[in-house]
């Protein structure tokens, strides 16, 4: 777990130094991101289903290899790269909304266990309009490609 984190963090801090004067990620998010991808890859080593970790190759044995891939998706995402994959802004967002709601965000700069915790305190994101619009345009600030969530609001055409 260790090992995960500390090669998590060194994907992740440069992306964070790069895009340090818009903050994003900050740090927490950093911390939140590898605190669900521990989650995920530990429910998958499980035998369990994740819903980020969910490539058809996402299995118990691969589920280090899933979340390295996953990684690497992210801080593309954050150094402003268009990104196919829908989940990738969606759950930056989702992220970014859930540290805002932190009522101790120092609780996710250390231990993953601390930090899974104070995630769930935080509650749910699903109705915080607000929260969402804040992040959103935090990201496009930051210069980051929101296309893969713009066309999922998109009315479907015929």
């Amino acid at each position: 777990m260790r090992m995960l984190l500390c090669t998590a963090l060194l994907v992740i801090a440069p992306v964070a130094d790069a895009l340090a004067a818009d903050d994003v990620p900050s740090a927490v998010e950093a911390f939140i991101l590898e605190t669900v991808l521990a989650d995920e890859v530990r429910t998958l080593e499980q035998g369990g289903q994740t819903s980020l970790l969910a490539p058809t190759d996402a299995s118990a044995p691969g589920a280090a290899a899933a979340a390295s891939r996953v990684r690497q998706q992210f801080a593309a995402f954050y150094r402003g790269e268009r990104t196919p994959v829908r989940a990738i802004p969606h759950m930056a967002v989702v992220i970014a909304m859930t540290a805002a709601r932190l009522e101790h965000p120092e609780q996710c700069r250390t231990d993953h266990r601390t930090c899974a915790e104070a995630i769930r305190r935080a509650g749910p994101t699903r109705d915080d309009t607000d929260g969402l619009r804040t992040a959103v345009a935090r990201f496009q600030a930051a210069g980051l490609d929101m296309s893969a969530l713009e066309a999922s609001s998109a009315p479907p055409t015929e």
